[in-house]
């Protein structure tokens, strides 16, 4: 299903999927889903370690970030179910966490990464390492939010001075590409 777009002239166009031929921006919803779940592995294994080594503070951090990353990061598997697709209070809840999607996620995990290391800094290497995990799957998801997108005009029929569609030609006009490189809109 086309989007429509209209820009500041009044102009209509229609939003497609731009191909790229990157291997990257082709299989990024698959890496995503893939480093997710290692990253969220490994904030578990971190927060294990801060508990252990007495970076306590360090340890509620990552064990939040852990909890954290296992809804977002499964939350394409938690739609399945119905019982989160009604309007019930829970439903709604869901659909606010789930809201966090592509560049969102992307500045949200950023935000938690800086925080990590504002927390622990150098002094504590499992809230550094795990703000580096943190930061790894945010340019991920930046990455997967910057796809290419083209949008190319609406051509819509002319009509003549009665106010009926006719027969005439239509001028062709070149289309124009919004959000490409090199694009000035």
């Amino acid at each position: 299903m086309p989007w429509f777009v209209s820009n500041k002239f009044g102009d209509q166009a229609v939003l497609k999927e731009y191909r790229n031929p990157a291997w990257l921006y082709t299989h990024i919803t698959i890496l995503c889903r893939a480093v997710g779940p290692l990253i969220m592995v490994g904030m578990w294994a971190l927060a294990i370690a801060a508990f252990t080594g007495f970076y306590p503070v360090s340890g509620i951090y990552l064990l939040f970030l852990a909890i954290l990353l296992i809804f977002q990061e499964f939350g394409w598997l938690f739609n399945k179910f119905s019982f989160l697709k009604n309007d019930n209070c829970l439903g709604m809840c869901w659909r606010g966490f789930v809201w966090f999607e592509d560049w969102k996620r992307a500045f949200e995990y950023f935000i938690l990464a800086v925080i990590g290391f504002v927390i622990g800094g150098f002094s504590s290497w499992p809230l550094f390492v795990g703000g580096g995990l943190i930061l790894v799957l945010s340019i991920f998801y930046w990455l997967k939010a910057i796809r290419f997108t083209k949008i190319e005009l609406l051509k819509l029929p002319e009509t003549n001075a009665g106010g009926f569609t006719g027969n005439a030609p239509t001028p062709t006009a070149p289309a124009m590409e919004w959000g490409t490189p090199g694009s000035k809109y």
